[in-house]
């Protein structure tokens, strides 16, 4: 049994955003001082959730 067997409903989502946010996600060849940054994304979301808009990109590919 898991903590959430007992969940019925949906937990609410958060209203600490009711403008929206953006999501960051950075993607990296590792975590060493001398790794590098491979790709980059931003999504933007509403205050639901949903996705309004995105990016995404190669870095030096």
């Amino acid at each position: 049994m898991t903590m959430l067997d007992d969940r019925q409903t949906a937990a609410p989502w958060p209203t600490a955003y009711p403008q929206g946010y953006a999501v960051v996600d950075v993607e990296t060849t590792g975590l060493a001082r001398d790794d590098r940054i491979i790709s980059a994304a931003v999504y933007r979301l509403d205050a639901l959730g949903n996705v309004e808009d995105h990016w995404y990109t190669l870095v030096n590919p």
